[in-house]
């Protein structure tokens, strides 16, 4: 499922890294609470799937140079700060 060089697996993997970095903590805005729930994926030991990865190494990570290869533009920085 790709559409004009965007990655939507690498875009969504940004987001999951972002969404730890760039959120406030939970309670200051109800619009991102809702990014966090849908954003957040559980962390266990026994996943090793990418978006778990994602999530786990989310801290440690520069979310810009991990996936802006594959998804030039962050979905989240647009959501939260494009004027409706």
């Amino acid at each position: 499922m790709e559409r004009s060089s965007i990655d939507v697996k690498s875009c969504l993997l940004r987001m999951i890294c972002e969404a730890q970095n760039f959120l406030l903590p939970p309670g200051y805005s109800m619009f991102q609470d809702m990014l966090r729930i849908v954003f957040t994926v559980p962390i266990r030991d026994d996943l090793k799937d990418d978006y778990s990865n994602a999530m786990r190494e989310a801290k440690d990570q520069d979310c810009f140079k991990v996936y802006s290869e594959r998804c030039p533009i962050s979905i989240l920085a647009f959501l939260l700060y494009s004027k409706h």
